[in-house]
């Protein structure tokens, strides 16, 4: 399979784990933080364990991706809260640059 097939697919599986990310922090459920804490920990593990183990990637880039997607939705939600419209502006930017 190719890079930029992977690519797509660990972008699919980032925004799929960011709309549970900002549905949780919408319902703002007294366990957030812990599941924000958890989330960006399992996400450093598997980025830690690619690094040393690249032959795992495939397993620990989609777990990764999961993480850190749940994660920037939550983060996201909590910020739209306060500034509107600034999570909008920072997907289009994001995206501009990538498909740049």
């Amino acid at each position: 399979m190719g890079t930029s097939i992977k690519v797509f697919i660990f972008l699919a599986l980032t925004v799929l784990a960011a709309s549970f990310g900002w549905r949780a922090a919408s319902a703002e459920t007294s366990t957030l933080f812990i599941s924000l804490i958890a989330c960006g920990i399992v996400a450093f593990a598997a980025a830690i364990i690619t690094i040393f183990k690249p032959k795992f990637a495939a397993i620990t880039g989609s777990i990764y991706a999961l993480g850190q997607g749940f994660v920037l939705g939550a983060i996201s939600q909590i910020y739209s809260t306060q500034y509107q419209g600034i999570v909008l502006q920072a997907i289009a930017l994001t995206g501009a640059l990538f498909f740049a």
